[in-house]
C-alpha cells in the first residue's frame, strides 16, 4: 500500500486525493470558455464609407433601398397627381361659363374698369375715324370758274372713289369762286390725288391741290381765295 511506503508526516495522513497524479490537470477535463469582449462604438474597426453615387444607387432617389419601396413610392405619386388632375377638373366642370370668362378676362370682375375701358377704345375708335376722314379730304384750288362738279369728278376719280365735291359759288351770279373741296373713300387715294395734281394744267390754269387745313402736308400750303381771272 502506499501509505505504508511514504514517510510518515506527523498530523497529517496521506490518501489518495493528496497523491501527485490528483494536483495535475486531467487531460479529460475540458478547456475553460475565453469570455468574448463585446465590440462597442470605441473598439470597432472604422469601416469605408460608399461613395455618394453608389449610395444614391442603392437607396433610390428618394432615399429607399428596398425595390418594393421605391415601386410604392411612385405608385403614390402617379395617385396624388391623378387626384389633383381630378380636382382641377371638378372645378372646372363646377364654373359656370361666365366664372370662365371672368377669369381668363379680369377686367370682367370689375364692371367700372371695364366701362372705363370701353369707353377709351371707343374714344380712340372714333379719333381714328376722324383722322382718316380728314386724310381723305384735299383742297382743290384756281380752277377754272366755268368748271362744274361733274368736271372736277371726271377728273380726279381717276384716283380712287369720291365721297363728295363741295364747290363754292357766288350768291349773285352763281359761278364758281375757282376752288372746291374733294373727299375720298380712304386717305390713300387723296395722297395719290394730291401727289399727281397739284401744278397740274387743267382747262388752261395751274390748279393748286393740297390739304383743307392747310399745313401742306404733301402739296404744300394752300390759299382758299377766289382764283384770279
Amino acid at each position: 500500500r502506499l501509505e505504508l511506503l511514504a514517510p510518515a508526516v506527523p498530523g497529517r495522513c496521506l490518501s489518495m486525493s493528496d497523491s501527485p497524479a490528483s494536483s495535475a490537470p486531467s487531460s479529460a477535463d475540458p478547456p475553460a470558455k475565453r469570455r468574448r469582449k463585446r465590440a462597442s462604438g470605441w473598439d470597432t474597426p472604422a469601416q469605408s464609407a460608399a461613395p455618394p453615387l453608389l449610395v444614391q444607387q442603392q437607396m433610390g432617389p428618394h432615399g429607399a433601398t428596398n425595390p418594393i419601396a421605391i415601386q410604392a413610392q411612385a405608385t403614390m405619386r402617379r395617385q396624388m397627381q391623378l387626384m389633383m388632375a381630378q380636382k382641377q377638373a371638378a372645378v372646372a366642370t363646377m364654373m359656370t361659363p361666365l366664372m370662365m370668362q371672368k377669369l381668363m378676362n379680369p377686367t370682367m370682375a370689375n364692371p367700372s374698369v371695364a366701362a372705363a375701358m370701353h369707353a377709351s377704345a371707343a374714344i380712340k375708335s372714333q379719333q381714328v375715324a376722324s383722322q382718316r376722314k380728314v386724310d381723305a379730304r384735299i383742297y382743290v384750288g384756281s380752277l377754272h370758274y366755268d368748271l362744274t362738279e361733274k368736271d372736277i369728278r371726271g377728273v380726279f376719280e381717276a384716283f380712287g372713289t369720291i365721297t363728295d365735291v363741295t364747290m363754292s359759288h357766288e350768291p349773285s351770279t352763281g359761278k364758281s369762286k375757282g376752288f372746291c373741296f374733294i373727299e375720298y373713300g380712304a386717305p390713300e387715294h387723296a395722297e395719290a390725288a394730291l401727289q399727281a395734281m397739284n401744278g397740274f394744267e387743267l382747262a388752261g390754269r395751274s390748279i393748286k391741290v393740297g390739304r383743307p387745313d392747310g399745313s401742306g402736308r404733301s402739296g404744300g400750303s394752300i390759299s382758299k381765295g377766289p382764283a384770279t381771272a
